[in-house]
């Protein structure tokens, strides 16, 4: 079966660049999904100061461990997922918490790297691959699959408010169907963002759920 994805990409000022990408599976074959919120938008990510935040259960096989700052971002995701809310004009109830995953943190670690290293802003790599082909070379086998991305903020709070104010973005992080994320940022001063963000959600066939 072919996976083909839905891109969304929207405009956040001051400073700040977001983009989302999602991809679900078909029982009946292909599917093209419509933008989630569709359109640019455009929303002045404010400026919230960093504070300590509940920590969110991370369940993972040994070995893989959050960093504290990626711990950050899961507790986040997961403190937004908690309420009910509006993405434009998608009502989205209260979602269960997603578990942190390595390989997905480590699809988005690549894909901020490339970004970072080379100096661009976009879901498709400088290698050609989207984040289906960056997650699916991880050795996940994935069943649903989505991406944030953003650039230009200073840490967490101030990404994932951003991203929460653009209907796309939000209803990435709010959709019920993905189950475990991995999240990356990659800090430069040599380029024309400070910092380029990535969140990973994806949800496994259920054959692969336990690996």
């Amino acid at each position: 079966m072919k996976w083909k994805v839905a891109l969304i990409t929207g405009l956040l000022v001051s400073g700040g660049l977001a983009g989302c990408d999602a991809g679900l599976n078909s029982p009946l074959g292909d599917l093209n999904l419509p933008p989630a919120g569709g359109g640019s938008s455009s929303v002045e990510p404010p400026a919230i100061p960093s504070g300590s935040t509940a920590s969110t259960p991370v369940h993972e096989p040994e070995g893989c461990t959050p960093t504290a700052d990626q711990q950050a971002m899961l507790t986040l995701v997961n403190e937004a997922r908690a309420t009910a809310r509006n993405c434009g004009d998608e009502a989205f109830g209260a979602a269960q918490p997603l578990t942190w995953n390595c390989q997905l943190a480590d699809a988005a670690r690549v894909h901020s790297q490339d970004m970072s290293g080379n100096n661009f802003f976009s879901h498709t790599g400088s290698d050609g691959l989207k984040v289906s082909d960056r997650v699916t070379a991880t050795g996940y086998s994935w069943r649903a699959v989505g991406e944030n991305i953003a650039a230009g903020y200073s840490d967490e709070s101030q990404t994932v408010t951003a991203l929460l104010g653009s209907p796309g973005h939000c209803a990435n992080i709010m959709n019920p169907d993905f189950r475990e994320f991995g999240s990356a940022v990659a800090f430069t001063d040599r380029v024309v963002y400070p910092s380029y963000w990535t969140q990973v959600f994806a949800t496994r066939f259920p054959s692969s759920a336990n690996r």
